[in-house]
């Protein structure tokens, strides 16, 4: 529900918008148009009045003939809010970040050696226990645990496969001819 709210100006906007949706179809419309999301203002405009319209003829009678258009409206909904906003391939940023911890580990790990080489070559102790190593030591193992997250988050791609901008694209296409809400809503209504 995070994303939704974000979509909005603040939690109780969002709130009203939920009960109107919940109560009323004419509020609903109305608190759609506090919405910043711009897919699902469009959507709802077209898409949000049937839904409301099949949920509220679902509470008076059990139809599945109402269930299914339900299950229409919200399948419409939920196909277009998911599209990747970007032509960028989502499973590389996890590789990205694990790249900028190994150096930031790097980093972090000369760092260390050089405080404990100085300490060693001053007094003889090459394992000095003071605020600067005990700071470092947790700050790498922070880092290695982050890094650790990330590296489970890569998606490596096969080499035969098309790139992700290809899948945004075709996916897109897609939504805009053969899913497009107004080719939908129009087979709904031919039925």
């Amino acid at each position: 529900m995070p994303c939704a709210i974000d979509s909005f100006d603040s939690e109780q906007e969002f709130s009203s918008f939920r009960r109107a949706v919940l109560t009323r179809h004419e509020e609903a419309q109305v608190a759609v148009q506090t919405c910043k999301h711009r897919i699902f203002t469009k959507l709802a405009a077209s898409v949000l009045g049937p839904l409301l319209s099949a949920v509220e003829k679902m509470e008076n009678t059990s139809s599945q003939e109402m269930v299914s258009l339900g299950s229409i409206y919200i399948g419409l909904l939920c196909f277009h809010l998911s599209l990747p906003a970007s032509p960028l391939d989502p499973g590389k940023k996890p590789s990205a970040k694990v790249v900028q911890w190994d150096q930031h580990l790097r980093d972090l790990g000369s760092k260390l050696v050089t405080i404990r080489m100085e300490a060693g070559h001053v007094t003889g102790n090459f394992e000095p226990d003071n605020d600067e190593v005990t700071s470092l030591v947790n700050s790498l193992s922070h880092g290695y645990t982050k890094r650790s997250k990330q590296e489970k988050k890569r998606v490596e791609r096969p080499s035969i496969v098309p790139p992700f901008y290809e899948l945004f694209r075709e996916v897109h296409h897609f939504a805009s001819t053969v899913a497009s809400a107004d080719n939908i809503l129009g087979l709904v209504q031919a039925i």
